[in-house]
Order: structure tokens, then sequence, then C-alpha cells
């Protein structure tokens, strides 16, 4: 049980996950990306075809997310927010997994145009989009 395709055969093998192999997960991936699971999947642990499930897409996310461009602004705690860009209404996360990932810089501008013309629209408005830019990223996995 060293990597994702390693819990995921292990866990296929069971017919009941126990909080050891919960915690293996979370020292695998960390309990910050744990957690982005648990939010995005809710009650991931209360059976093993959740579990699963929550696995391979996380295990999709690592494969489909090594490189590209994301669009981010920092608040003024100098942390990084991350546009989630979702369809059912985009909005800021704290998670590099949860975000939108543009192929080229130039989608990613034009995204970040179009929100600010938007949200001018709308006087009032808290508006982080003014102080978004895109940004190139590369995640390493060990």
């Amino acid at each position: 049980m060293n990597s994702i395709d390693g819990i995921i055969n292990d866990v296929n093998k069971s017919s009941l996950v126990s909080d050891k192999v919960i915690n293996e997960v979370i020292n695998i991936i960390g309990q910050e990306k744990w957690n982005e699971l648990h939010d995005n999947f809710s009650d991931i642990c209360t059976t093993t075809g959740e579990l699963l499930i929550s696995l391979k897409s996380y295990r999709d996310q690592e494969e489909s997310a090594m490189e590209g461009w994301y669009i981010v602004y920092r608040d003024d705690k100098d942390k990084i927010h991350y546009y989630s860009g979702c369809k059912m209404g985009g909005g800021w996360t704290n998670g590099i997994y949860t975000a939108k990932v543009y192929k080229s810089k130039d989608n990613a501008i034009k995204t970040i145009v179009n929100k600010r013309l938007e949200k001018r629209k709308h006087p009032g408005a808290a508006n982080t989009w003014d102080t978004a830019f895109p940004k190139y990223v590369q995640i390493v996995f060990p």
C-alpha cells in the first residue's frame, strides 16, 4: 500500500474499509488532499465502493493535472486561491486539485478578462477578479 494504485488494489480485495486503510491513504496523499476529497465526495468513508470511487477520482486528477495554467489570486494574507471553473458556477478554492487547468495562457487570460467585464456590471460585488492572474503550474508527484 505505497501508492494510490496499491491502495485501490488492496481495497478491491476487501469488503470492509478499516480505519487503518483510511489512515494509510491520509499518510500517502496528505491530510489536506484527503480533506479536499472528503469535501468534494461526501461520505467517502462509509463504504468500500465510495472509497474506491474517491480514490479513482483522485488518481484521475493526479494524472490529468500534471501541468497547465491556473487562474489564481492572492488574498491579504498572501494565500493563493485557485479558480474552480465549475460548470455549475465556478468559485475560488484553496486546493489545486479542485482548480480548472487551462492548457494555454491565452485561454486563462480570456477567462479573467471576461470575468472582470462581467463583475463590473454588478457594482458593489466583491471583485477578486481585479487581482486575478494566470499562473503556470507543474505538479511533481513522488
